[in-house]
């Protein structure tokens, strides 16, 4: 059924594309330039952490930014602004996660990213960075990032929005190690995902992750690819007791959390984002909070910002 899915939806989006390269259809430019990170599959490849790690980049450079996300497994439907202590089960958690991230951005959310993008610009964005934004041809980009770390169909359960025939589009191929180990592919770009700190369900550090080291602790979480989790967490030397999973965007329920309890470990941990989606509802977890390492690439990426950032090519 997922596979028919797939298929069925690699489908729309090639038309669609081939609407938007013969002309058919409008491209929207805005008056600022705009980064899109995307990628080919459905879910889990390193997106919003990546979108996250280039918009701090050009946060420091002075830049006002904006994050246009869609907002995911979300309930509310318009288009707004987030801020850092909205309720992502409303808005986005992976909306809210940025907010949290980097309160000095603008984000926005919505399912009309041009509609978003014009509301960040509104508020005084000089760069938007589209989160989740290959497929979305309508908008035009001068930089666009694709997440391509492994052949797409490797899971039965991916749903593969494009084949890599669709990677000649992408201005830099970037390979990222969500499980802390560095991809061994060919591309622009190289990271890998570091966790750096324990957080409260406010998102505010409590700790090292290095604390982690012969704690028995169980895991929960609502992501796309929890294996890259059990990994990252296993490689800081933690005794894994347990782990109860759910599809990405889920709620964790009161039965996840008392079946985590009932195995009586030293911590219970979930990730960045879970903790966006309901800190309100997960008294006593705690989140592992990462950062993106880049470890290959770095000069390539700084003239990529450079030509976007000076309106030329790079």
């Amino acid at each position: 059924m997922l596979r028919t899915l797939a298929r069925a939806y690699e489908g729309l989006v090639t038309l669609r594309r081939s609407g938007y390269e013969r002309g058919l259809l409008r491209r929207v430019r805005l008056p600022v330039p705009v980064v899109s990170v995307g990628a080919l599959s459905l879910g889990g490849s390193g997106k919003t952490p990546v979108a996250s790690y280039l918009a701090a980049h050009l946060l420091d450079r002075g830049y006002r930014v904006g994050i246009v996300h869609r907002g995911y497994g979300a309930t509310a439907r318009a288009v707004m602004r987030v801020r850092s202590h909205d309720h992502g089960a409303i808005v986005g958690d992976e909306a809210v996660f940025h907010a949290r991230r980097l309160p000095a951005a603008i984000v926005v959310r919505g399912a009309d990213k041009e509609r978003a993008a014009r509301v960040a610009i509104s508020e005084g964005a000089e760069v938007i960075v589209l989160d989740d934004g290959f497929q979305h041809l309508r908008l035009h980009r001068e930089l666009d990032v694709v997440l391509a770390d492994r052949p797409p169909t490797a899971s039965p359960l991916e749903i593969v929005r494009e084949g890599r025939s669709a990677l000649h589009r992408a201005d830099l191929l970037w390979a990222h190690g969500r499980d802390g180990l560095l991809p061994q592919v060919a591309c622009d770009v190289a990271s890998r995902l570091s966790a750096v700190s324990l957080l409260r369900t406010t998102g505010e550090v409590c700790g090292a992750a290095a604390s982690l080291a012969g704690a028995r602790v169980f895991l929960l979480g609502a992501i796309a690819r929890p294996r890259a989790f059990i990994q990252l967490v296993a490689a800081l030397g933690a005794a894994i007791v347990g782990r109860r999973f759910r599809r990405d965007h889920r709620r964790l329920e009161r039965e996840d959390l008392a079946l985590a309890r009932a195995s009586r470990p030293d911590l219970i941990l979930c990730t960045e984002k879970d903790l966006a989606r309901q800190s309100d509802e997960l008294e006593g977890v705690y989140g592992l909070g990462c950062e993106v390492r880049v470890e290959r690439g770095a000069e390539r990426l700084a003239m990529a910002l450079e030509g976007l950032l000076a309106g030329g090519r790079w």
